[in-house]
């Protein structure tokens, strides 16, 4: 199935992969809220999506550079770097525990779309949404990092499907009308 080779594809593309810009700050940011309760460290978006994300962080214990200045000044960024570069872990495990989530939460993302299309209009189109969202440039970017942009943009798919359903009272939906969100594109 399409979410396996999606999973697959993450988790060896994730063991090459860098960190993006803001992944130390998140990580650390969540992780610091996540064990000591303190969240003065980026509080940008909602923390549950993130909490998810540091959860694998506890199996590997790492340590909080509490000591360093950043802490104490609230720089985010530098703290972020800290974090991730001067730990008893290297940065390569940490950021492959913090990544987990994203990459097994990416796949349900695709197959609610599948699941949502094939009520509303067969198989064949539910399995075509899931393979082209598996393979979207975005979720196959972003669905393995651990900022929380796609957890976040998820719930924003909600009026589409409010607009469908509405739509949907007066006359049939089909997936190819240009006046769908994103239709004959």
């Amino acid at each position: 199935p399409f979410w396996a080779i999606l999973v697959l594809t993450h988790v060896v593309a994730v063991t090459g992969d860098s960190q993006i810009a803001d992944e130390a700050v998140h990580l650390s940011a969540v992780f610091i809220d996540l064990t000591t309760g303190d969240c003065r460290l980026n509080r940008e978006h909602p923390p549950f999506g993130k909490y998810i994300n540091a959860l694998p962080l506890l199996l590997v214990n790492p340590r909080l550079p509490t000591d360093d200045p950043s802490w104490a000044g609230a720089d985010e960024y530098k703290f972020g770097r800290a974090f991730l570069y001067g730990n008893t872990q290297p940065a390569d495990k940490l950021l492959f525990y913090g990544r987990i989530p994203s990459i097994l939460l990416t796949p349900c993302l695709g197959l609610a779309t599948a699941w949502w299309t094939r009520t509303h209009f067969n198989s064949a189109t539910a399995r075509f949404a899931l393979l082209l969202s598996s393979f979207y440039p975005t979720v196959t970017r972003h669905g393995r990092c651990t900022p929380s942009d796609p957890r976040v943009t998820a719930p924003h798919s909600r009026p589409a499907i409010a607009w469908f359903r509405a739509r949907a009272e007066r006359e049939p939906a089909t997936p190819l009308d240009p006046r769908a969100p994103g239709g004959a594109t």
